[in-house]
């Protein structure tokens, strides 16, 4: 996808782009925004939304109702220093938490910490003999490891293993 290729607004939900970045970063987000709440370390319960003045400008006439989150609403509390709700004060003192303890670890650290992790996964499955998902380090994330299910292996079985004997970060897989 190219920026503007159409002419048209695209919602990106960027939920896992916080490690992708080839300089061990992240990718670069409208406003020099960097990082995630998953990017953070914070739980669950934030957003980080940043929308273009062509999204602007067509909320203005959209005619869908905005039932669960108006950001027109939203914007005219920030003006005021308010939210238009009660915000989730829990996560957001976790997340000030978080934000403090990767600031305290280093960034620099913190990316080291990840590239390190992601490494030893990816050397730890190829000496094993799995295949990865993605072959090419300059592709590959320090933060996600996809590794192909051998042949001959039944993947269910495999699941169900891994979710009774080990640590499986993946809850998605549950109806796999």
């Amino acid at each position: 996808m190219v920026k503007g290729e159409f002419g048209k607004l695209f919602l990106v939900d960027a939920y896992r782009v916080w490690d992708v970045y080839l300089t061990g970063g992240c990718v670069e987000l409208r406003h020099g925004w960097h990082c995630l709440s998953e990017g953070v370390h914070d739980s669950p319960g934030l957003s980080f939304i940043s929308v273009s003045e062509a999204a602007w400008e067509a909320q203005q006439t959209a005619k869908m109702p905005r039932f669960y989150f108006d950001l027109a609403m939203a914007k005219q509390y920030l003006a005021t220093g308010q939210t238009p709700f009660t915000p989730n004060l829990s996560a957001m003192y976790g997340l000030s938490k978080a934000l403090d303890v990767l600031l305290e670890e280093g960034m620099e650290n913190v990316f080291g910490r990840h590239a390190n992790i992601g490494q030893f996964t990816r050397d730890g499955a190829r000496a094993l003999g799995l295949e990865l998902l993605v072959s090419d380090e300059a592709y590959a994330s320090n933060t996600v490891t996809a590794i192909k299910v051998p042949e001959g292996v039944d993947q269910k079985a495999l699941m169900g293993k891994m979710r009774t004997e080990t640590m499986l970060f993946w809850p998605e897989a549950r109806d796999v």
